[in-house]
């Protein structure tokens, strides 16, 4: 199959609906976006077609879209333009409006919304699915031009991996901000590589992902360059690098696809009220696209053109060794080079090369070269030997007995949870080693420099993981080993539950997966426990239901419901029947979700959610949060209200934490952030906490918030006292556990009012008590069932 980017058909079509364009009316979708003349798919088709078995498919027939409502649409050849899925004004680009509306739907793998295109086989009548070997290739030319308000994030192009294999979006370009980058499966497969921090919306820009037999690449330009330089063979320049290095990922995987548009990052969860706003939107706008799968018979875009090779560089010249190098094309079948003596006839040939560089040994001592390249494409035509002749080089003088070769004797000693010492026959002519070394199956290694003894010891290792090892040793002079040629024994680091009792009480323990009928419990587990016991029920009942015989760091119950909290406990128990206590091991409460309100874990990088206050004094302050364990740490910050130095109080590990630098001279705002592991992290001016006002010392009593239900438990009852008979007028809030407000009530004056209310469901709330100028005077945190 070959492409066909555009047919005279088209471009006559194109001009014709273009000048009319400009004569009719604009009309209007739902009353906010203007229509084209055109539909989306005249601009598919225009961009591109598909040729298999001498049959020409439209481009349309490639896609289907996914619409923010979750509606999925197949056809799309000469579908009308709607609100979600039209095209521009200008008649040259495709808009992916994405609004965060309540009524917005879900998939079955994401809450967030989208206006998404997706892959299909180029007859449309089935969903395409690749793998990574071979060649495959999306361009897409495009602009983000808005982001929702709260969470602005937004991803415009990606390729979507096995789900199953947890490689789901396995490459992505994303906005966060003003921060473009690449994600590689949340990080998971890899750290992101960021492309600008400043990019402005409404920037036009092209990207190509370039998939080579399991190896990832990325073009990336604003200068509208990048598609002519990529089908002329000469886009190299483009290449996105991570520290020089072009290959970004290299995994193998299938059921691969690529998806194109506006798949946002938000939801009306977590847009909370700024959900229904008609400026809360994420907008895409695509110019350009085409995909080329080499695996399918395609003829690419892309032709060899194998001019005389440049940037011709030599380095790494020792006693025998020289390294060549050249900027490499990937277009390129392969290069061949040439070098001899100088004054000689014969040249040496090294030939088939398919890298940018190579190293030649067994070289002369103290001897000049030259050197000389071409390029070769399949059909093995291409360039001459005379049009790059390389830089003469110099074979270094023969200075010293180091013969650099690859270590031997190697080994592995000492092993640890954590640490360990590799060992070789230490050699005194060499004048130092190098080592590498990584966890079995990971692509980035870790390296040990300069080591001038015959060993060395690795620590911070991970505990009970698989690691490979290599060496090389080099002279003076640079020259030395190839890593290659000297692998150490892998190694696995030991357990930690070895130094664990079976009997010791379970750690870690966390709540996952909580749904309105389930939920799953988690713990550490440890090797050495023959098994656990889980028992739980809901608050306020005597009797614990039981799951027994766990071998595993989790289970899931599926026998819970919205009506109340629960709370559980878990033992460990050793093979001879003794163990650790239930009473010991306490969980976390939980309060499984109802149909309209299903929890979200957040991931480590979303704002902190559940911000309230507690224990305010006049000189100090609890300020709380919702804890989650994907969070590595908290940092807050907080100051006077006008002040423009903040305070901070960082890596905190749990979630709360008290103030006791504050006092009554003014009313105090705070902010929190959520911080990962990489470093990443959501940012402060997105957790912005309620401000506080520190009690004055002559107010010894607090006014106080008492809550209870009456004897059908259907009401809630809220009870303001105040001992110290202030007159001004307060006002009370209630917030339930997604921060979402439920209930206001203001002009409460302190004269003992009871507050009823019979329409909150059972569940976990925070009641905030405010005075007339909006600072709390007090917050309490209760649970209703």
């Amino acid at each position: 199959m070959k492409q066909n980017l555009q047919t005279p058909k088209i471009k006559e079509r194109l001009l014709k609906l273009f000048i009319t364009g400009m004569l009719v009316s604009a009309t209007f979708i739902c009353q906010v976006k203007a229509q084209s003349n055109l539909v989306p798919s005249d601009l598919l088709n225009a961009w591109n077609s598909n040729i298999s078995d001498n049959t020409t498919y439209p481009h349309c027939e490639q896609w289907k879209i996914t619409y923010p409502t979750s509606e999925e649409d197949k056809t799309l050849c000469g579908e009308d333009n709607n609100e979600f899925y039209y095209v521009n004004s200008t008649n040259d680009g495709i808009v992916f409006y994405a609004p965060v509306r309540s009524d917005n739907g879900t998939t079955p793998n994401s809450k967030n919304i989208r206006s998404e295109l997706r892959e299909r086989d180029i007859d449309g009548e089935s969903d395409k699915y690749w793998t990574t070997e071979g060649r495959h290739v999306i361009y897409v030319k495009q602009a983000i031009t808005h982001l929702p308000i709260n969470v602005n994030q937004l991803v415009a192009t990606q390729i979507h991996g096995n789900k199953s294999e947890g490689i789901d979006d396995a490459l992505v370009v994303r906005l966060e901000d003003d921060h473009l980058f690449l994600s590689f499966n949340g990080g998971e497969l890899r750290s992101n590589v960021t492309i600008t921090n400043n990019y402005a919306l409404g920037t036009l820009h092209e990207v190509i992902f370039e998939v080579l037999d399991d190896k990832h690449y990325v073009y990336y330009s604003e200068d509208g360059n990048l598609k002519a330089a990529y089908q002329s063979g000469n886009a190299s320049s483009y290449l996105v690098k991570d520290n020089g290095n072009e290959i970004l990922m290299d995994i193998n995987y299938d059921d691969a696809y690529f998806k194109v548009g506006n798949y946002t990052q938000s939801n009306p969860t977590k847009e909370g009220d700024d959900t229904d706003n008609p400026d809360n939107y994420g907008e895409v706008v695509v110019y350009d696209l085409y995909v080329d799968h080499a695996d399918a018979g395609i003829v690419t875009p892309i032709s060899c053109n194998a001019t005389a090779p440049s940037g011709l560089s030599v380095t790494n010249v020792s006693t025998t060794q020289a390294t060549l190098s050249w900027n490499y094309n990937t277009t390129i079948d392969h290069y061949n080079v040439r070098y001899k003596e100088i004054g000689s006839a014969t040249w040496i040939n090294e030939s088939s090369i398919t890298t940018g560089s190579i190293t030649l040994n067994n070289l002369s001592t103290d001897t000049e070269y030259e050197w000389q390249i071409r390029a070769k494409c399949a059909d093995d035509s291409g360039s001459d030997y005379s049009d790059a002749q390389g830089a003469n080089f110099t074979t270094n003088v023969t200075s010293t007995t180091c013969n650099a070769i690859a270590p031997s004797g190697l080994t592995v000693t000492g092993v640890s949870t954590t640490e360990t010492t590799l060992n070789w026959n230490f050699d005194t002519a060499i004048d130092y080693y190098d080592v590498r070394y990584r966890k079995v199956g990971n692509t980035n290694w870790s390296f040990k420099y300069s080591i001038t003894a015959g060993n060395v010891t690795l620590t911070n290792l991970n505990e009970d993981t698989d690691y490979e090892w290599q060496i090389i040793a080099k002279c003076t002079d640079d020259s030395g080993s190839n890593y290659s040629d000297a692998e150490g024994p892998s190694f696995k680091t030991t357990s930690n539950s070895s130094s664990i009792n079976c009997s010791d009480t379970p750690t870690g323990l966390n709540i996952s997966n909580l749904t309105s009928n389930s939920v799953t419990l988690n713990w550490n587990y440890v090797s050495s426990v023959d098994h656990y016991n889980v028992r739980y029920k809901k608050l306020g009942d005597s009797d614990w239901r039981y799951v027994n015989s766990i071998q595993t760091g989790s289970v899931t119950l599926t026998d819970v419901n919205t009506s109340s909290t629960y709370e559980w406990q878990i033992r460990a128990k050793c093979s001879d029947g003794s163990g650790s206590n239930y009473s010991d091991g306490q969980g976390p409460d939980f309060l499984p979700s109802s149909s309209n309100d299903i929890s979200i874990t957040p991931s480590c990088s979303d704002t902190p959610t559940g911000l309230y206050i507690t224990n305010l004094t006049n000189n100090s302050v609890t300020v709380n949060w919702d804890y989650y364990s994907s969070v590595d740490h908290y940092n807050v910050r907080y100051k006077k209200t006008g002040d423009s130095n903040w305070r901070y109080k960082n890596s905190i590990t749990t979630g709360s934490i008290t103030l006791t630098d504050v006092n009554t001279s003014s009313s105090y705002e705070w902010q929190i952030r959520a911080k990962c592991t990489d470093g990443s992290g959501s940012d402060y001016t997105d957790g912005q906490g309620p401000n506080f006002l520190p009690t004055a010392s002559n107010k010894s009593a607090q006014p106080s918030i008492n809550t209870y239900t009456n004897s059908s438990k259907t009401n809630l009852i809220i009870k303001i006292d105040d001992q110290t008979n202030t007159k001004e007028k307060q006002s009370v809030k209630i917030f339930n556990i997604y921060g979402r407000l439920v209930y206001e009530k203001s002009k409460i004056s302190s004269n003992k009012e009871i507050v009823l209310d019979n329409n909150i469901e059972d569940g976990i709330y925070v009641i905030m008590l405010f005075n007339e100028n909006g600072e709390i005077i007090e917050s309490k945190k209760i649970i209703k069932n």
